[in-house]
């Protein structure tokens, strides 16, 4: 008979251990989410790294989001090449006009 008690109460606690494990899980999962928001987007992947570790059972929905993470980087990588051809264009343009209205001073 104490054995079964032993035995229930075993059971409850390692019940409770997952679940707080899980809650544990989702509070690394939320935090990831608030980094990504603030554009942490290196500390937002190692929490989500964190968080398949901790809960594999839920790797589609780390990997979903690692995803929005890259796509995300990727997008501001392109716009930020973008504006630099276009900023060494106008700088270019700035030289020209500036080297023409030098030359136009020494005639």
């Amino acid at each position: 008979m104490i054995r079964f008690f032993l035995l229930i109460g075993l059971t409850f606690q390692v019940t409770s251990l997952f679940s707080q494990d899980k809650n544990n899980c989702e509070t690394i999962y939320t935090k990831a989410e608030k980094l990504f928001k603030d554009h942490e987007y290196q500390l937002a992947i190692k929490k989500i790294a964190a968080y398949k570790l901790c809960n594999p059972a839920q790797t589609k929905k780390a990997d979903a989001f690692l995803l929005q993470i890259y796509e995300t980087v990727n997008r501001q990588r392109i716009e930020a090449e973008r504006q630099k051809r276009a900023a060494d264009s106008i700088s270019k343009i700035a030289v020209a006009e500036r080297n023409a209205a030098l030359a136009n001073l020494l005639i």
